[in-house]
């Protein structure tokens, strides 16, 4: 007991250091930015640590995962490979369950980019129609991702 006590009081005194390094140094808004960025990530995590629950067969191979009595189907032999298939469905499950879970909000997480440059970013829906707006390129446009191969749902130009 006394080593969770320990453990506890460890990881609770970030929060004191953090706001006296905060009351000494000026920190920038660039720095801020990065913190949340992490501190967003690691929640994300942690949510999704406790909600999802992979299915493995071994013998098949299969991989899926389920959260909310679905199953997302990732990766197995009658699934289609081709250009990375597997990639993009745990892209489309992975938004798919946190916008579950935003259902209730007005909020949703809208994915930015795409491959190795992949994003999110959460919004409303009059907030990703300005971005739509303003940007020029479709490839930069935040979209929610749909099981559709290649492009996953992503705007993209044509060339």
């Amino acid at each position: 007991m006394a080593a969770a006590f320990g453990w506890g009081i460890l990881t609770a005194s970030s929060l004191v250091i953090g706001a006296l390094v905060a009351l000494r140094f000026r920190i920038g808004l660039r720095v801020i930015g990065l913190i949340l960025a992490f501190g967003a990530g690691v929640l994300i995590s942690a949510v999704a640590f406790d909600l999802v629950e992979e299915a493995i067969d071994n013998d098949t191979p299969v991989y899926a995962v389920r959260c909310g009595g679905k199953e997302h189907a990732i990766y197995g032999p009658s699934l289609d490979e081709e250009g990375g298939g597997s990639w993009g469905r745990a892209t489309v499950a992975f938004f798919s369950i946190v916008n579950e879970q935003l259902a209730s909000t007005a909020h949703r997480f809208y994915a930015i980019n795409a491959g190795n440059d992949l994003g999110g970013m959460f919004l409303t829906a009059a907030e990703a129609e300005g971005a739509i707006g303003s940007l020029r390129r479709k490839t930069d446009w935040p979209y929610i991702p749909q099981n559709e191969h290649p492009w996953y749902g992503q705007d993209h130009d044509e060339e």
